[in-house]
């Protein structure tokens, strides 16, 4: 598979410090780059890359949709949190 040109790896890089090492953000970012440049493999006159594109597609986009379930879920609970007033680390059951 061919590397990246420069300029997509510095898009790439770009976009993934803007959301913060390792954060949540950060791989949802990641994702949706990956699913726009398969998308750009659908058009190719190579059968075999067009498929490999719709594949990348496909696998990038079913990991998305998780990290998506799981940052809106987090974000749920945290409203929820706010909402009871626990501070991070207690529990909302009393003694």
């Amino acid at each position: 598979m061919a590397r990246p040109k420069r300029q997509e790896q510095l898009t790439l890089q770009l976009l993934l410090e803007r959301h913060g090492t390792g954060s949540l953000a950060q791989v949802q970012a990641a994702l949706a780059y990956a699913c726009e440049k398969a998308v750009q493999l659908f058009d190719s006159e190579d059968e075999k890359l067009a498929l490999r594109g719709i594949h990348a597609l496909t696998q990038a986009a079913g990991q998305y949709a998780r990290v998506y379930e799981v940052a809106e879920l987090g974000e749920r609970v945290e409203l929820l949190e706010r909402q009871l007033g626990i501070a991070e680390g207690h529990s909302a059951r009393p003694n």
